[in-house]
């Protein structure tokens, strides 16, 4: 039994250093200067502006949730261990192949499609295996795996300013909106190349070492089920959480989802809340740079974004245990109406830099807590079993968004500004609120219905579940 709970603990270990490799996605925020500077440069290309080298980041997401769901099939197949052991050496080539590019577009393969695949396969699997060890718990062990994310980004974000740009200059503004490092400051771009060699290394490590410690889990014929090795009697029991909302009703069948309301009420509250935050992570820097003006430094507006994915990490387990004592539609309730009261007030105060990046972290507590609470959910609402699966094809909706934002951000900010698209991003943000009072606390009467049906009784193929 004790062996049992070392295993489950060095598990839980592992998911965190799987999710301090996605946060490569929150890292783009930093990042989408110098790399549009280098391939300006390198490519003699004035053309490239950074709400087009921006596309890098609905495309992480993209990728990332086209593989979500066949990541915990594939991980089942192969058991834990083999499964991030090969991501680790794909990933590891993928940044490091990109560091040698001298064209965006091949950039872009190598590094947002290539990275956006991995992170996908990397992100559900282990929160499957510890959700299903531990049912009772699922909410904060979710936030604890998730904030890795956060604590990566904090991380990474300092050591690429120091690989990059050590000096702290100032990129040189071309348009009241842009400014890159070019002339004087060039040299500050070409140091791109060397970081991201350091980064694929960074990420394959992170990614062995989770590999060696992580338990095989349910569905591997390397172990036994994860639920009969767990030390915790609970898991042979009902035990439901104290909110009766996130009373777990096990979906049979994959498919059977697509009668339920609700999946379609959540898949939309995530396209909508989604957008802005998914804006601020993509744009903090080139923003800080145009409201702040002066005060402005790279330092200071890379310690922004760190400790807003700071804040992230460690909001993600105070929403967990939120989320394991009041329920999902309370707390997403909390998270927009913040939200929306930021945004509505963001232009009057982000003159003041200290302002800027209160509002800014508060962006990040809020979508933290997005991608704590909806997995958390989606097990507890949709069971053990199917519930990974089911997120998978939510997180579409968190891609959707990704892509919103990026399409108005590349045809709005140099036609009305970022002033006027935030009263844009208002108005998409109010959505969810008001979808949030539709959403049933259980299934819909079409859902149980398909429930009680097994794939067999409808003559379907059960493999297609």
């Amino acid at each position: 039994m004790r062996l049992s709970l070392v295993r489950d603990l060095l598990s839980i270990l592992s998911g965190v250093f799987f999710h301090i490799v996605t946060s490569g996605f929150y890292l783009w925020g930093s990042l989408s200067i110098y790399v549009t500077s280098y391939f300006r440069i390198v490519s003699n290309d004035d053309s490239l502006t950074v709400f087009k080298t921006n596309i890098v980041l609905p495309i992480l997401g993209i990728t990332g949730s086209a593989t979500m769901t066949l990541g915990v099939m594939v991980s089942k197949k192969l058991g834990l261990k083999a499964y991030y052991a090969i991501i680790a050496v794909v990933l590891g080539l993928a940044i490091f192949a990109s560091s040698y590019s001298t064209n965006f577009w091949v950039f872009f393969y190598l590094y947002g499609v290539n990275f956006g695949l991995c992170m996908g396969m990397i992100y559900m699997p282990v929160i499957n295996l510890v959700c299903n060890t531990f049912p009772e718990r699922k909410g904060i062990l979710t936030g604890v795996i998730l904030s890795a994310s956060g604590l990566g980004s904090f991380m990474n974000n300092f050591v690429m300013l120091y690989l990059i740009n050590p000096e702290n200059l100032k990129p040189i503004h071309v348009s009241h909106n842009e400014a890159y490092y070019f002339g004087p400051v060039a040299h500050v771009a070409m140091n791109l190349p060397k970081a991201l060699r350091i980064n694929a290394l960074y990420n394959f490590c992170f990614l062995s070492l989770g590999a060696l410690i992580v338990r095989n889990f349910i569905g591997s014929s390397k172990s036994k089920p994860a639920i009969e090795e767990s030390h915790n009697p609970v898991n042979n029991t009902e035990a439901p959480l104290i909110s009766t909302e996130t009373e777990t009703h096990e979906l049979k069948c994959l498919r059977d989802v697509f009668y339920d309301r609700n999946f379609y009420i959540l898949f939309f509250k995530m396209v909508f809340a989604s957008c802005f935050p998914f804006f601020i992570v993509t744009n903090y820097k080139v923003y800080g740079f145009n409201a702040i003006k002066d005060s402005a430094t790279d330092v200071f507006l890379t310690f922004v974004g760190s400790m807003a994915m700071l804040s992230n990490s460690v909001w993600r387990i105070f929403w967990g245990a939120l989320f394991d004592r009041f329920g999902f539609k309370l707390l997403f309730r909390i998270m927009i109406t913040i939200q929306l009261i930021c945004i509505g007030t963001f232009s009057m105060i982000a003159f003041n830099k200290y302002l800027f990046m209160i509002w800014i972290l508060t962006f990040m507590v809020c979508e933290g807590g997005y991608f704590c609470i909806f997995p958390a959910y989606s097990i507890s609402n949709y069971g053990k079993r199917k519930g990974a699966e089911v997120y998978g094809l939510l997180m579409n909706g968190f891609t959707l968004g990704n892509i919103i934002q990026f399409v108005l951000s590349l045809t709005l900010v140099s036609a009305i500004g970022f002033d006027y698209l935030f009263y844009v991003f208002f108005a998409l943000t109010f959505i969810p609120l008001v979808l949030s009072f539709l959403m049933k606390s259980h299934p819909s009467d079409d859902f149980k219905i398909a429930e009680s049906e097994s794939c067999d009784d409808r003559a379907t193929d059960v493999r297609e579940c």
